[in-house]
């Protein structure tokens, strides 16, 4: 069975991530990170999801990858538009198959992304 591993949601009205125009004016970036590791990994069993909970639960950005048996980093981005402003956003990460395996997860971070 899928199972949500971490999980943090950004709500705009209460915090405003960093460089975002509160009154919806621009377009952002962002980044999620999650540092991860599987002991005995499993083929595409680990997603990065970025998702807006406001619109509809649409989920915007996923990637999908095996994790490694050390710790590495494995991140999704995540485009921010004008209407987005207001809304909730989800960050998570969650294993993607049904096969038993064990994903160990010691961070997660979150940035804007500059290209």
């Amino acid at each position: 069975a899928t199972q949500v591993y971490a999980f943090f949601s950004v709500i705009q009205s209460v915090c405003a991530l960093p460089g975002f125009e509160p009154q919806g004016a621009a377009y952002n970036t962002y980044r999620i990170y999650a540092r991860a590791k599987d002991a005995s990994p499993v083929t595409s069993d680990f997603k990065v999801i970025f998702q807006n909970h406001t619109d509809a639960d649409v989920a915007r950005a996923i990637t999908t990858t095996t994790v490694t048996a050390s710790y590495a980093w494995y991140n999704v981005e995540y485009t921010m538009i004008a209407g987005d402003n207001t809304d909730v956003i989800y960050a998570l990460v969650k294993k993607a198959t049904g096969s038993a395996a064990n994903i160990y997860i010691d961070m997660i971070v979150m940035v804007q992304h500059y290209t």
